[in-house]
């Protein structure tokens, strides 16, 4: 629905969705807690312009994914992993313990036998990163990603699946991984960052290749 418009009065979306009117009560107030919809007595529920909504909150990003995947969105996306992923990187390096990096070397080995499998490969590539962002010094940072992890999958599955993309990804990843241990945060930050980079353009292309 466009912003502005009405909502179904309340007996039609009861009888719609079958729900007793106390349940759809509860729905209609959780959507408008994203700022999703407003609704004024007398109005009734009513859209609201996107930007209004609560584009941090999951699942509102997730519906705002599945309802209008627009290139722009997704490269918006891209843009925050890109500003806040390299810097967690970068300070991850100086933080990250034993344990962790022995979790990604072997979060590495399993993406290496799953290169043939996007679905597998995106399981580990997900805790991957999560692992390295959750040793950075920014709170807010890993928190903002935190928020915005179900909708990266989206967009991680896309690129997945383009010819020769996992492959590279693994290469990409090796010497995130390489850096890290080594101690040198500026390299793995610059690994980062063109594994981002990469994976941002070979989104874009999946998008132009879908329009032609």
């Amino acid at each position: 629905m466009a912003a502005g418009e009405r909502l179904p009065p309340e007996p039609k979306l009861q009888e719609e969705f079958g729900v007793s009117r106390t349940v759809l009560r509860e729905a209609l107030k959780f959507v408008e807690s994203r700022g999703m919809i407003s609704i004024r007595q007398g109005r009734g529920a009513v859209v609201q312009p996107t930007d209004a909504w609560n584009l941090l909150d999951p699942l509102v990003l997730s519906a705002t994914l599945e309802t209008h995947p627009t290139p722009e969105v997704f490269e918006h996306l891209m843009d925050v992993r890109e500003l806040l992923e390299p810097a967690l990187t970068r300070s991850a390096a100086s933080r990250i313990g034993e344990e962790d990096l022995r979790r990604l070397g072997e979060l590495l080995l399993h993406m290496a036998e799953e290169v043939a499998d996007s679905e597998q490969y995106l399981l580990h590539d997900v805790e991957f990163h999560a692992v390295i962002n959750r040793n950075g010094d920014n709170l807010i940072a890993r928190s903002i990603l935190s928020s915005i992890e179900l909708p990266l999958r989206t967009s991680r599955r896309m690129t997945n699946t383009n010819p020769g993309a996992l492959a590279r990804a693994q290469e990409d990843h090796q010497a995130v991984y390489d850096l890290l241990r080594a101690g040198d945060g500026d390299g793995a930050a610059d690994a980062m960052r063109t594994h981002l980079s990469t994976s941002r353009d070979q989104l874009l292309r999946r998008w132009s290749s879908s329009a032609g």
